[in-house]
């Protein structure tokens, strides 16, 4: 993951956090009250808009992230999300539909014979036990 110094930019308590969820904005680093090393993920900061917040798993310290960082600290701004937009699919080329249709078929065969052999019963076991038949 992306390590970012999030606390050397902003605030002398924490230490480096190192971003582990770009969706949450959730970082994880040492905890400025129980310590840890430089490789600790025990301390979680989330920088969400309008509810930042702290928690650590080790000593249980938790709140939001002003009361921590004092009253005049504001949160940093967070890059805006990329959007999702996706895009369009092209048609198949129908040239190449038949040479992917005997890779199908191949990989299913092959697939099939492995299932079945009589040296290696646990796949076909995995399935019955899912509820899968013979016939399925």
């Amino acid at each position: 993951m992306a390590s970012y110094q999030l606390a050397s930019a902003h605030h002398p308590v924490l230490t480096n956090l190192r971003l582990v969820n770009r969706r949450t904005h959730e970082h994880t680093g040492s905890c400025p009250f129980c310590g840890g090393d430089h490789r600790s993920d025990r301390f979680h900061v989330w920088l969400e808009p309008d509810n930042a917040r702290y928690w650590c798993r080790q000593c249980d310290a938790k709140g939001p992230l002003a009361a921590l960082m004092g009253a005049d600290w504001k949160p940093p701004a967070l890059s805006p999300r990329r959007s999702q937009g996706r895009t369009a699919l092209t048609d198949a080329n129908p040239a190449h539909t038949t040479h992917y249709r005997d890779l199908y078929t191949a990989v299913a065969l092959w697939a099939h014979d492995n299932l079945h052999q009589e040296h290696n019963p646990e796949p076909l076991a995995y399935l019955h036990q899912r509820g899968l038949d013979a016939a399925s």
